[in-house]
């Protein structure tokens, strides 16, 4: 008897449910359909039936795996969180514990998933290191050497180029895939391996839906190989009857984001595990009709979308690994876990700490698979996202200069992990030499995420906590960060971090748990690594690199301990250089949501503060970590010393960079804005010693955020210009100076450093005498308020050359 006969008596009887029945029918139809073109009704039912049963034998013993990796998943979560460290001795476990699970926390001693998300990350890019180097962006964001690229997308659609070095790339990217394949599959996906199977794409759901169905297949259809185009009903290639169903299929699932699948009323998107094991039904017959598509239908280039799909890969082997195959699911056995603890042992504190946890909880898991950026309206979120973009162009050109603290605070983060003192500068100076790939490279063969080579809005998501999306506005501001260095220098210091712990490691290896110095030892013990662990650490053979014993964490034989190793380099260099996490992004663009006008305003009022809340709460979590009160004192101590100390010298960069000598430092209010420059809020350091910001405007306008000034310029030239023309009293409108003054703070690349006060001096100057009578007034009001400061001009209003700056200023002994 036919499977087709038997299911509906299965349903019946109660064997099977009717949507599994439902299901199965549809699966053994769909398969009789194509065999039916090839051989008689009986053979055609037989093969279908067998076919089928093939198929649910293999889907129930993947179910049946995957009910144990979550059962597993769940009970070592139960056993991270009963070993925090910051709960009442024989009281219910803190919900801090929960939350831990996700994001880092120093009474954790386990891998939380943003770390794990990092050292999955890391091994991707280590594998691949030479196609990091060679091709990431320059400094306008094109990818270098495009051409050399595109014949490594060539080679990973089957292509013979006769370019070695692009076969090679293209092998190791293909390396660096099938490790994230595989680790996928070990946490309960089911991806098939396709060879030679060329790139992912990045579908702009948006051009799909305009193009129309027609469309988009007439440009699609002859850039497909059809061979490898398998109808899942026969197991063979297309027909030309069959393909046309498919690729309307496959058009509305682009087109509607996956919406046409789901069931209304269900729980959500399934699986996480079910959805990376569908297979992928597009194939291309080469690298060039890869090209002709993502030109048309994609979102970014080839490069971007390789390095995309490292990234979502390994976020979502590190979700799985978490939370379990279905992450959705373990989340909410996480939340209901530290409800019910708070419940049943905890008392109100407990219980309000919980709930408040399951909402910080959700807000982490949207932002980590990325609902938080999914905007309400597309068109708001592109305009706001636009204007702080111009920002980041106009306004951070110096923000270099505040880079300072990154040198403090990593001394710091040495110092608190006892790891030798010296060797920055020199590291530094290494990574930041012009054309210097062979270190490059072995920073990241070493599993040291090559942040700035792999996503091009990388640094400015440090200062803005965001992805920016309108792509001029992001070249615009991508390129003033790369020209002021500050994309260069956070990579190496990032780089400079991670190498020395690794070089600590190394030189450490010869002692035991014991024998390690106790801040040493306290940094592996945060994240859990004892005298066993520290002991198959130090059984990892040793490489050679450029003359020098290393110990590369990537070789750490047990895959947990590498993980464990790589996301504590990550954990800590992200303290010693801070950067934006999970926990901060979550809570502000939860609260603010992208494509809404509150939540646009309110992101563009946060703009360059979430940079300094982030370096304090990083902080303030690790002095709280710190046994005893004595043990606090001291570590803020420390940090307030040595990030005052980099403030001072950021504040004087700063000064010269605007064409003033530097400031006096023999008054309180100068280390007071030492102090809050050192401390990530440079922005704010120029109003503790006077009442306006270098570009004339208010505290308050500032705490409004860098977009109220632009606002606050275009009034002042258009309607503010109307009114005061208008007035019955005559006022003067002194236009001339008004678009001088908006010259001055909103040029694309006019806040760079390096050329800020030539562009002011030689240009505006000279403009403004042209177009504002009042220019001399200007100008003395200028110099009024820097003698107020303390620090005339070396390069005074007007002036074409400037003279020498006098260091003497800053110790009260002016020329």
């Amino acid at each position: 008897m036919s499977l087709g006969a038997c299911i509906p008596g299965l349903i019946e009887d109660g064997t099977i449910t009717q949507e599994r029945g439902r299901r199965i029918l549809k699966l053994y139809e769909e398969l009789l359909a194509g065999y039916r073109r090839d051989m008689g009704g009986a053979a055609a039912e037989a093969a279908a039936t067998e076919k089928t049963l093939e198929q649910l034998t293999r889907e129930q013993a993947l179910k049946k795996r995957r009910v144990g990796l979550a059962a597993a998943t769940q009970r070592r979560m139960a056993d991270d969180m009963a070993s925090f460290r910051g709960g009442k001795e024989g009281g219910p476990i803190p919900a801090r514990a929960a939350v831990s699970v996700l994001v880092h926390d120093d009474k954790a001693p386990y891998l939380s998933f943003e770390y794990l998300w990092k050292a999955v990350r890391g091994q991707a890019h280590a594998l691949m290191d030479q196609v990091l180097v060679r091709h990431h962006g320059d400094v306008i964001g094109r990818v270098r050497d495009r051409e050399g690229f595109e014949r490594i997308v060539d080679e990973l659609h089957g292509a013979k180029t006769g370019d070695l070095n692009a076969a090679e790339a293209a092998d190791a990217a293909r390396q660096a895939m099938e490790m994230l394949r595989l680790r996928a599959n070990a946490a309960g996906a089911d991806i098939g391996r396709l060879e030679d199977h060329g790139l992912p794409h990045s579908h702009d759901s948006e051009k799909v839906e305009a193009a129309g169905f027609a469309d988009w297949r007439d440009v699609i259809a002859p850039l497909l190989d059809r061979g490898r185009l398998i109808d899942r009903a026969t197991g063979q290639p297309f027909t030309d009857d069959a393909l046309e169903p498919f690729l309307r299929e496959v058009w509305e699932t682009i087109r509607t984001d996956g919406w046409n699948k789901r069931e209304p009323g269900s729980m959500g998107r399934p699986a996480l595990a079910n959805r990376l094991g569908e297979h992928r039904v597009l194939h291309f017959r080469d690298g060039a009709a890869w090209r002709a598509y993502n030109d048309r239908f994609g979102v970014g280039g080839a490069y971007d979308a390789l390095m995309n799909h490292v990234d979502r890969m390994s976020r979502d082997i590190a979700l799985m690994e978490t939370l379990g195959p279905n992450p959705a699911a373990g989340l909410k056995w996480l939340q209901d876990s530290a409800e019910k603890a708070a419940r049943v042992e905890g008392g109100a504190g407990e219980r309000k700490a919980a709930t408040k946890a399951g909402k910080q909880l959700q807000s982490i898991y949207d932002e980590a698979i990325g609902k938080n950026r999914d905007p309400y309206n597309r068109t708001v979120a592109l305009a706001f996202s636009n204007l702080r973009a111009w920002q980041v162009s106009t306004k951070l050109g110096s923000a270099v200069l505040s880079t300072t603290s990154d040198a403090a605070t990593i001394q710091l983060t040495k110092g608190f992990n006892g790891l030798p003192q010296s060797g920055t500068l020199r590291d530094y100076l290494r990574f930041l030499k012009p054309g210097n790939a062979e270190d490059q490279a072995h920073a990241i063969r070493s599993g040291l995420i090559a942040e700035e080579f792999a996503q091009r809005a990388s640094t400015s998501g440090r200062f803005l906590g965001e992805e920016l999306q309108g792509e001029f506005a992001h070249r615009v501001a991508e390129t003033t960060l790369k020209l002021s260095g500050l994309n260069a220098i956070t990579q190496a210091g990032r780089w400079t971090f991670g190498r020395e712990t690794i070089s600590a490691m190394t030189l450490y290896r010869g002692l035991d748990y014991d024998g390690l110095n106790a801040g040493f030892r306290r940094m592996l013990d945060r994240y859990g690594i004892d005298a066993a662990k520290w002991d198959a650490i130090r059984a990892t053979p040793i490489t050679e690199e450029r003359g020098a014993p290393w110990l590369n964490p990537t070789s750490i034989a047990d895959q947990r301990l590498r993980d464990i190793v790589l996301g504590m380099i990550q954990a800590e260099t992200d303290i010693a250089v801070p950067v934006g996490g999970l926990e901060l992004n979550a809570s502000v663009h939860s609260a603010l949501r992208a494509g809404t006008i509150v939540g646009e305003l309110g992101r563009t009022a946060f703009q360059f503060k979430a940079f300094p809340v982030f370096v304090t709460m990083r902080h303030a979590q690790r002095m709280m970590a710190v046994a005893g009160w004595k043990g606090r004192a001291g570590y803020v101590a420390a940090l307030l010393g040595l990030t005052t100390i980099a403030g001072a010298a950021a504040l004087q960069m700063k000064e010269i960079a605007k064409g003033k000598n530097p400031r006096p430092m023999d008054d309180g209010a100068f280390w007071l804005a030492a102090m809050a420059q050192g401390g990530g809020a440079g922005i704010y350091g120029d109003f503790l010693k006077g009442s306006q910001s270098r570009f004339g405007t208010s505290f308050t306008d500032v705490l409004k955020g860098p977009a109220w000034q632009t606002a606050d310029t275009i009034n002042a030239l258009t309607l503010d210009a109307l009114w005061d023309a208008a007035d019955e009293d005559g006022g003067k409108v002194h236009y001339g100076r008004r678009v001088t003054k908006a010259l001055r703070s909103e040029i694309p690349f006019g806040s760079l450093w390096f050329a800020r006060a030539a562009l002011e001096r030689t240009l505006i100057d000279q403009l403004q005498q042209q177009i504002d009578p009042g220019y001399r007034r200007s100008w003395r009001m200028m110099e009024r308020r820097a003698r107020e400061q303390g620090n005339d001009y070396y390069w005074r209003p007007g002036e074409l050359a400037p003279s020498a700056p006098d260091p003497g200023n800053a110790f009260g002994d002016a020329d």
